[in-house]
């Protein structure tokens, strides 16, 4: 509904307008449309009211992070939580979160209301059971409903694209854009089944400010988050029909960001990372086609840009920036198509104004100074 959600959206505009020869009339034209859209979403935009006990949600790669920080705020807000995990011994994170970061009376309120389901969504048996648990689910307490699915879980491989293993790419494009499509298709049914005119159900995917730009050693990943940037926009249009509302929430630099805290699949920490071991080496396999030389030069590119993404993360948003926009996202009467997270969300995407190789000159001055 919105055409211009940012400034950051309003500036690459006018950005793009400039350096094509067009810029008066163009700036003007987008200034317009911006004040329009800002001010319709500002004066239209309410929250729904949470109907406690009767509102479920899902929400995908829930053990760390941005997952586990979303589950526990909208239990805390009302919500009741199917919160996806791939393992049982999984289960724990939600009561050690709450005791840490709530009163012991409202952790155990909070508590009450998720309830962890296995959920690898990479594996068709996982998916398949989640909906068959969910609805059986639903059945058994009356006048309840699954008012929105909400796609976290990911996994981010970090290496150029030429050493990067086909395997990688795939898993990657599985993971990131192929398993949320088709979860999402096992969970419209039960969507549809809780919208109204006046209340509409919600598909959120959480995407990154990777789907504005891409930048090196994050190839892959940035195309994952362009294809869900797409189908996402795909699926609005879809469903709007069906009054389903789709939206992305897209973060910047977070604290629980997959790498910094050395995680793996979607969304799950490797207990055996270490803040010392944060900086991933480059391995490129003895069986590789790449020569020596070109490999040599790759690892010491890749360990300048490590060191770059290590300064971002150091000033890394709070997760909890990201749950209350997935919140915003699941309550606005009048959802914004994208909502942006962490302050580099809002920077970031200006830049996608910029001609090609000035962003190029730019990144690379940017990554020289770390090595």
């Amino acid at each position: 509904m919105q055409l211009f959600n940012t400034p950051a959206y309003f500036v690459s505009r006018v950005l793009t307008a400039l350096c094509t020869g067009e810029f008066i009339l163009t700036a003007i034209a987008t200034l317009i449309a911006y004040i329009i859209t800002t001010l319709y979403y500002t004066i239209t935009n309410r929250q729904h009211t949470v109907n406690p006990n009767k509102d479920f949600i899902l929400i995908t790669g829930c053990s760390s992070g941005i997952g586990l920080c979303t589950v526990c705020h909208l239990a805390d807000k009302g919500y009741t939580v199917f919160a996806g995990i791939r393992k049982e011994t999984d289960k724990k994170n939600f009561s050690e979160y709450l005791n840490n970061n709530y009163s012991p009376k409202q952790a155990s309120i909070t508590n009450e209301r998720i309830i962890p389901i296995i959920l690898d969504i990479s594996k068709e048996l996982d998916r398949k059971n989640a909906v068959t648990t969910i609805q059986e689910y639903l059945q058994q307490h009356g006048q309840t409903r699954l008012i929105g699915v909400i796609h976290n879980a990911g996994i981010t491989l970090q290496a150029p694209i030429e050493s990067m293993p086909e395997d990688d790419i795939r898993k990657q494009f599985e993971i990131n854009s192929i398993s949320p499509v088709v979860l999402s298709q096992q969970f419209l049914p039960l969507l549809r089944q809780a919208t109204s005119k006046q209340r509409t159900a919600r598909l959120i995917f959480v995407a990154s400010v990777a789907a504005h730009l891409t930048t090196p050693d994050v190839g892959v990943y940035s195309a994952t988050k362009h294809a869900i940037r797409s189908l996402a926009s795909c699926f609005r249009q879809e469903l709007q029909q069906f009054h389903i509302d789709v939206a992305m929430v897209s973060p910047g630099a977070v604290q629980s960001d997959l790498r910094s805290k050395g995680q793996n699949m979607q969304g799950e920490s490797d207990d055996k990372a270490s803040k010392e071991d944060s900086t991933p080496k480059l391995n490129i396999s003895s069986k590789s086609p790449l020569e020596p030389s070109v490999a040599q030069q790759y690892k010491a590119s890749h360990a300048a840009v490590q060191r770059s993404y290590d300064t971002m993360s150091d000033s890394a948003a709070n997760p909890m920036v990201v749950a209350a926009k997935i919140e915003s996202a699941l309550r606005d009467t009048n959802p914004l198509s994208e909502y942006l997270a962490a302050k580099e969300a809002h920077f970031l995407p200006m830049l996608r104004g910029l001609p090609d190789r000035i962003f190029d000159r730019l990144a690379l001055m940017e990554w020289n100074k770390a090595r």
